[in-house]
């Protein structure tokens, strides 16, 4: 879903979301300071574009409980949710990690961090492809 939604507010195809593309994305809800501020927030490295990673680390708790059920694996929303697991914690879960916060199938702790893998690979793949 992610990987939709950064495809669909990259108008260009760079790879990147500039300042613009991002003002045409969020002009319906936000004004154009908080939009300024958003940009700013997401800009993580300062660049002046926002990369697929960079995007996947704004992700709030929010989106991940809803990625979690995307994957089948809903059940372990709530555990995420009052541990704070938002984008920037998601990627670097360890086995250890979801253990420590109840999730405590092997089976399902592998299915967490095979999705995660290959939401970090897809982020490789596309910024490959953009060089």
């Amino acid at each position: 879903q992610q990987k939709e939604v950064f495809e669909r507010m990259d108008r260009d195809q760079s790879g990147y979301l500039d300042r613009k593309e991002m003002n045409q994305a969020l002009s319906q809800r936000y004004s154009a300071q908080q939009r300024d501020q958003i940009f700013k927030d997401m800009d993580l490295n300062r660049d002046g574009v926002i990369d697929f990673k960079e995007f996947q680390q704004a992700w709030t708790v929010s989106d991940v409980m809803g990625w979690l059920h995307q994957q089948g694996l809903g059940e372990y929303a709530y555990n995420f949710r009052v541990n704070d697991v938002d984008g920037n914690v998601l990627l670097e879960l360890t086995n250890e990690d979801l253990a420590d916060i109840g999730v405590r199938s092997v089976g399902k702790r592998k299915a967490i961090l095979e999705q995660v893998e290959k939401w970090k690979s897809e982020d490789r793949g596309k910024a490959q492809d953009a060089a």
